[in-house]
């Protein structure tokens, strides 16, 4: 059937959507493989079904999409369990159908009670048949293909031949050795569409690098320290939850105390929330993200001669 496609994808941009980190309309017709103008409709069909789908423009100038999260900041949203918004639902549907109130309560109650839940559900089925795949992988020390992989550092999607290595709890990254630049590797189970064994042996016995909280492999590794705010905080856990028994509160503030392996992970993490996070130790750490908003200025900022 015609429509079977697009409602293939309206399912997949759902999942996309509640993933972090936030997408361009770009990098979402690059996973379905459509036009970001169909992406764009795509994206009108969901909000007039009644998701919540915002925009994120903080560091860029293209518009990043993202599903809200309800129930992702605890302290602030009010949430109910699956029963009791079918029973507030049941009540308010007893109100005049002319009530001024009656359909925006119900919408709500569908936001609050659906659209995080089809969301995620949509996300776990998938990670939990890449991870069932790696597993058998891992224990038949064979080769894979991790299909439609996405790059934050890149922006980019295409598939990678890794020999994979180990799944780190709770079941958030994957450690394995890439055969095209061999090297050992992290990669975010989240960002692998799909995960294909091949028949053919893993061939190296290159022994385990550290890896940090933050997907990041090295031999080496230097004490980082920030202070952030909830938000950041929420963020932090939610993308990286290995992180979070290195985090203490402090006030209204929490402090992260932890050794990373390379900049790059804490980094791309820092500069998602500049106004939310400060880096209280590491030169290096500093001097990287200077280094990343000085190319930034200078590739988007227009100065008079």
């Amino acid at each position: 059937m015609a429509e079977e496609p697009q409602i293939r994808n309206l399912l997949k941009l759902i999942r996309l959507l509640y993933e972090t980190p936030s997408k361009s309309a770009k990098t979402l017709a690059r996973y379905l493989k459509v036009t970001p103008r169909t992406i764009n409709r795509y994206i009108n069909h969901l909000r007039a079904v009644g998701f919540e789908i915002d925009i994120d423009t903080d560091f860029s100038r293209e518009k990043r999409y993202y599903l809200i999260r309800y129930g992702e900041y605890p302290e602030k949203v009010l949430s109910f369990t699956l029963d009791e918004s079918k029973l507030l639902n049941e009540l308010v549907k007893t109100l005049h159908i002319d009530h001024p109130l009656r359909t925006s309560i119900i919408k709500k109650l569908y936001q609050v009670s659906a659209q995080a839940d089809v969301a995620k559900a949509l996300g776990d089925i998938r990670l939990i048949q890449n991870i069932d795949q790696l597993t058998l992988a891992i224990q038949r020390k064979q080769q894979v293909i991790l299909k439609g992989y996405y790059s934050i550092e890149s922006d980019t999607q295409r598939d990678r031949h890794v020999e994979p290595l180990n799944i780190q709890y709770p079941n958030s990254h994957l450690l394995a050795y890439e055969l095209t630049d061999k090297k050992q590797k992290t990669f975010s189970l989240a960002r692998i569409e799909a995960v294909a064994i091949l028949d053919a042996p893993q061939i190296n016995q290159e022994t385990f690098e550290q890896t940090d909280v933050f997907g990041m492999s090295s031999k080496t590794s230097t004490e980082v320290q920030l202070q952030l705010t909830p938000k950041a905080y929420w963020l932090l856990i939610k993308e990286y939850p290995l992180a979070k028994p290195y985090i203490q509160p402090e006030g209204e503030n929490y402090i992260f105390t932890g050794n990373i392996c390379d900049v790059k992970g804490v980094g791309r993490f820092v500069m998602s929330l500049l106004n939310d996070v400060k880096v209280l130790q590491s030169e290096t750490l500093k001097g990287w993200i200077t280094q990343q908003v000085q190319q930034w200025t200078k590739n988007n900022i227009k100065t008079d001669e």
